[in-house]
């Protein structure tokens, strides 16, 4: 993102799940922006997570103050694996429909106050917590792994597709 620079706000407020906020990644970032510091060709981090989607709920509402939009982001405090009522998910169904709208009909406007790469960044962020909403509309759990598998690859690739052709990706997972 390369706004936000002070990493326990980061790890606190931005993302807030354990596996971050371990010695070892705290190591593992200031070592990258050790390096960021000294080399041309920059490391950037990202995520490609799609189970837990408020900091991208956070990020689109960051961008759409930058635009000039009063437009509100419903905040996404639930995870992929919480239930939702009937309620719950049409809400966020008209939401997002709602705020895909948004993007689709300012984006002349948007980029205009923005650039082509911060509307593509951002409505990524939108597309995130569509693949989220699909996935908490699966009765099935299998079909949740399943789709978060699929999502996560077209995260990546979406990353990969932005980046500079000799970009280098290294992907971080976990075996829970």
């Amino acid at each position: 993102h390369g706004k936000r620079n002070d990493l326990n706000d980061i790890l606190n407020h931005h993302n807030s799940t354990w596996r971050y906020k371990s010695v070892e990644f705290h190591q593992f970032i200031n070592t990258l922006r050790n390096y960021n510091q000294s080399h041309e060709h920059k490391v950037y981090l990202y995520g490609c997570e799609m189970q837990y989607v408020k900091s991208d709920a956070d990020r689109v509402q960051d961008y759409l103050i930058s635009v000039g939009s009063n437009f509100k982001v419903h905040s996404f405090e639930k995870h992929l694996w919480q239930s939702f009522t009937d309620d719950e998910l049409s809400d966020l169904y008209i939401h997002l429909a709602q705020l895909k709208k948004l993007f689709k009909n300012n984006k002349p406007q948007f980029i205009h106050k923005s650039s082509e790469k911060e509307y593509s960044i951002a409505f990524h962020h939108v597309h995130v917590m569509g693949q989220f909403l699909t996935a908490i509309h699966q009765t099935f759990e299998q079909r949740k792994h399943d789709l978060r598998d699929i999502y996560i690859a077209e995260n990546i690739e979406w990353i990969l597709y932005h980046q500079e052709v000799t970009s280098k990706a290294m992907y971080w997972a976990h075996n829970a």
